[in-house]
């Protein structure tokens, strides 16, 4: 379309970053599919909507989910123990078919994907707001619906705020809200932000280690390969002085290991809520 041909003539002279596209693209992307690349030889758009589907939006969408179907066996196959974890536009179905979603417009079906097993976590750029209650009311009203299978399975979900987008509306201080406020939802296990540059530049590393990152955490068990614990290490405490304990882990195989080391403060030990003081490898 005339509107993909000017914009293809800017790609070498500016530098986008992910998620950034305009009102007027996203209406050339709804319109004018010719230019898209979504019809080929043994497709061609004049032998109609391929068997077996009743739209070629239907036959798009199917075809992104196979490959991802079949890259998830690849991987599978080879080494069982990677998680696929695609990083999907952050908007699900929001806005129907009229509006910038992975399922309507770039026919990506992510809930399908993580409700079925095709990927072992879902990181959706969440770059579209810039609130607490908006990444709320779009992760509960979008999103959950649609993933509750993925979720009762136990498949990861991490929440991916547009940092770079707090950076443009000058809005920074939000992030402990975003984060206080995507903790409050039970599914959601943790966060990736766009971008490292953003990071780097407002030097955030050492704030956020104080604050919303302050404790130790590690990523829950989600018996993807096993549901079997590996054998428990032979632990030895010894006191150095009054304040002062050394702790020596003995792996109980040769075999390469992390260790959580975690302190309760009671005889009952509790992983998910106990302070986890130190991270060997």
């Amino acid at each position: 379309s005339k509107q993909s041909q000017e914009f293809a003539k800017l790609v070498e002279e500016e530098r986008l970053l992910d998620g950034m596209i305009t009102d007027e693209q996203i209406q050339d992307l709804i319109e004018n599919k010719s230019g898209r690349y979504l019809y080929d030889i043994e497709h061609p758009y004049s032998a109609g909507v391929p068997d077996g589907f009743d739209t070629w939006e239907d036959w798009w969408r199917w075809t992104v989910t196979e490959f991802v179907r079949v890259l998830h066996d690849s991987i599978q196959t080879v080494k069982p123990w990677v998680r696929l974890s695609p990083a999907a536009l952050g908007k699900y179905k929001a806005g129907d078919a009229g509006g910038w979603n992975g399922y309507h417009v770039v026919f990506q079906d992510a809930a399908l994907w993580f409700n079925e097993g095709y990927i072992e976590q879902l990181t959706p750029m969440h770059y579209h707001w810039t609130t607490g209650s908006g990444f709320y009311n779009e992760l509960t009203s979008d999103w959950e619906p649609n993933i509750q299978a993925g979720i009762d399975t136990g498949r990861l979900y991490s929440v991916g705020p547009g940092s770079y987008m707090l950076a443009d509306y000058n809005v920074w201080g939000n992030h402990p809200e975003i984060i206080d406020t995507c903790r409050s939802i039970p599914w959601v296990d943790g966060f990736q932000f766009f971008s490292y540059g953003s990071w780097r530049d407002y030097n955030y590393w050492e704030e956020a280690g104080e604050t919303f990152f302050n404790r130790k955490t590690k990523i829950r068990d989600t018996r993807v390969i096993d549901s079997i614990p590996p054998d428990p290490p032979t632990i030895s405490l010894s006191k150095i002085d009054s304040l002062i304990y050394q702790v020596t882990v003995f792996s109980p195989d040769p075999a390469t290991y992390w260790y959580a080391i975690y302190r309760s403060t009671d005889n009952i030990i509790d992983v998910d809520n106990d302070e986890i003081i130190d991270i060997h490898f």
